[in-house]
């Protein structure tokens, strides 16, 4: 029996090696559900896009870095110069994926950026390591793990929940995505692996413009309050009701029926109602609800909402979501793809792109580059995507490399002078201001 015993134990196929330590990540465990540094909501049901500010401002900064111009630059020992067109990394640019373009491509991470603190990406590559696509893949599909290594240590991986759904087949998405085959871009973190979104921060902001929504929609759906109330002298009879309905209500009662007087008999009376302070108030709630998010989004709030305002010039406002808002995403952004890339090769995102909306301003910043001599007139009508002029000299640059320098003091002019008004008998020579400092 003792020879049959050790002859089985033999013949027995060896145990599998213990599987990689696998814990889940201790960060998802602060009360904010699946991959809690990624801000997964737990508010009012809807989610937080569900509060119309909150949507507005996502789709306000997604689509603003979507719509930035894209290209790469390659390092050269003269500083960097345009990547030839041979290089592999053009392709995600041009397309990421076959499901997706690159400005959508762009608006998915955004989005997913500002909604949860992280974005995630499969990269495809080619036979030669180049990179070939790039996937997009909704953060509240991922579940972070921490996988052990082989040499010992950790490394932190992606367990993508739905595998088998028709969608993650049609990506061809795997069970389990490595943080070095994904890219992974990520907000402000409080332990450097994953970030957290400003709606996980500032929680409270966000579910007091849940609650004001979601009570504004219970208001308009009861009924507020009627426009007016219609009193009897004494209780009606169930036939002056069944009048009152048909005759009355289809009479005045509907936009279409606005304006119309009614005759009151019997002592009858009617009583408009008007807004209350409450109801004021209630309406101030709202709008400051609105601007206590653009605050945490570093939007505007005149962006969203202008409302009766007059605003003649958005520049400044532009000018100032460009650099609080948009150019730290921006950089964040440059950075993770810059990662991905090719030693030496770049993604940039040129903000300039912003202003192509506005010809005026456009315009007057390539007049000043043609006068000051950085482009010519040729690489100016390149710029507004004009054709390029025949006429002599539309190649070269200005050789005074400066703009006019006209006298400031003649009739009419601006004075340029430390006090205002000129002295002397008339204007001064050409390249003289004319003017003392003697009033």
């Amino acid at each position: 029996m003792g020879a049959r015993s050790r002859r089985r134990r033999m013949l027995a196929p060896p145990a599998p090696p213990p599987a990689p330590e696998t814990r889940r990540a201790a960060w998802q465990s602060d009360g904010w559900g699946q991959a809690a540094l990624g801000g997964v909501w737990t508010g009012p049901s809807g989610g937080p896009e569900a509060v119309v500010s909150v949507s507005a401002c996502v789709a306000l900064i997604s689509s603003a870095i979507a719509s930035l111009p894209a290209s790469l630059t390659i390092d050269t020992p003269d500083g960097p110069e345009p990547a030839p067109p041979s290089v592999a990394a053009w392709r995600i640019i041009e397309r990421p994926s076959p499901y997706s373009s690159w400005p959508a491509f762009v608006q998915q991470q955004v989005g997913s950026l500002l909604l949860n603190g992280n974005s995630l990406a499969m990269v495809g590559t080619d036979g030669r390591g180049g990179i070939q696509s790039l996937t997009g893949i909704p953060w509240q599909w991922c579940s972070p793990q921490v996988i052990a290594s082989g040499d010992g240590g950790a490394r932190l991986a992606f367990d993508l929940v739905p595998h088998a759904t028709p969608e993650a087949r049609l990506l061809a998405l795997p069970k389990r995505l490595l943080a070095s085959e994904a890219l992974h871009i990520k907000l402000r973190s409080d332990n450097g692996i994953l970030g957290k979104s400003v709606i996980a921060r500032a929680a409270s902001a966000i579910t007091e413009g849940a609650e004001i929504a979601r009570m504004a929609q219970s208001n308009w759906a009861n009924g507020m309050r009627p426009s007016g109330v219609l009193t009897a002298p004494n209780f009606l009879s169930d036939t002056q009701r069944e009048r009152f309905s048909s005759d009355w209500l289809d009479k005045f009662s509907g936009s279409i029926n606005s304006g119309k007087i009614p005759l009151l008999e019997g002592g009858w009376g009617l009583s408009s109602i008007s807004m209350t302070s409450v109801d004021a108030e209630f309406l101030a709630s709202r709008q400051f609800s609105v601007a206590d998010i653009c605050r945490l989004f570093n939007v505007p709030e005149v962006l969203l909402q202008i409302g009766t305002r007059s605003i003649t010039n958005l520049d400044s406002y532009v000018t100032s979501f460009a650099q609080l808002c948009l150019t730290p995403l921006v950089t964040i952004i440059e950075a993770e793809i810059n990662q991905i890339l090719p030693t030496g090769i770049r993604i940039v995102l040129d903000l300039d792109g912003l202003s192509r909306g506005n010809f005026a301003s456009v315009t007057a910043a390539i007049c000043a580059m043609v006068q000051t001599g950085i482009l010519s007139a040729n690489d100016a009508r390149e710029t507004i995507n004009w054709s390029r002029s025949s006429e002599p000299g539309a190649d070269a640059l200005m050789r005074n490399g400066a703009a006019p320098n006209w006298p400031a003091d003649g009739p009419g002019s601006q004075h340029l002078g430390p006090s205002p008004g000129a002295s002397g008998d008339g204007p001064g020579e050409p390249g003289n201001h004319g003017n003392e400092g003697n009033g």
